[in-house]
């Protein structure tokens, strides 16, 4: 009975190398679980900026290309780009009030101008008046809308508008 007894309290002992040998195992699960935390941490997309998601280019496990994950965008204070013949631009002027008609959301929302593109360009815009012309050369226009207005169309990025911008002597 005696000999079974320090059989049994030699098996209960801890071998050093037994310590060793699970220190080791238990070192290298921490380390595995870091590098996992890690992997996991770099796999979170975080904008530059504050503002709303408008338009998802990649979903997990995609490749992304050119165009990126996705396009955000500060839907709090929303612009319009207007292309203004070139003939009429000389007209145009900063801080000048303009009227935006959305036809999607039929409102028509008030608006400034606040800048204007320093290059002539072919129009990118179209009538779908078949006589109109389709060659026109024009400069863009960007137009800031009022905080209401914003608030209107802040769900409609890219929509179409039309624009009239109040000048001296009438309106373009």
């Amino acid at each position: 009975m005696e000999q079974a007894e320090a059989q049994l309290e030699a098996l209960k002992a801890i071998r050093p190398v037994d310590l060793k040998v699970a220190e080791a195992e238990l070192a290298q699960a921490e380390a595995g679980l870091a590098i996992a935390q890690q992997d996991l941490k770099d796999t979170e997309v975080h904008s530059p900026i504050s503002g709303q998601v408008l338009r998802i280019h990649a979903r997990p496990g995609e490749e992304v290309k050119d165009k990126g994950i996705l396009e955000v965008g500060n839907t709090d204070v929303m612009h319009v780009v207007a292309e203004v013949y070139e003939a009429d631009i000389g007209k145009v002027r900063l801080g000048q009030t303009a009227k935006v008609y959305v036809p999607t959301l039929r409102v028509q929302l008030a608006g400034e101008v606040i800048g204007k593109n320093l290059v002539v360009a072919r129009q990118d815009l179209f009538d779908n008046d078949p006589v109109a012309d389709i060659d026109a050369r024009v400069v863009e226009v960007r137009i800031r809308l009022s905080p209401e207005g914003s608030a209107k169309v802040a769900g409609l990025s890219n929509a179409r508008a039309e624009v009239v911008i109040e000048v001296s002597g009438g309106t373009r």
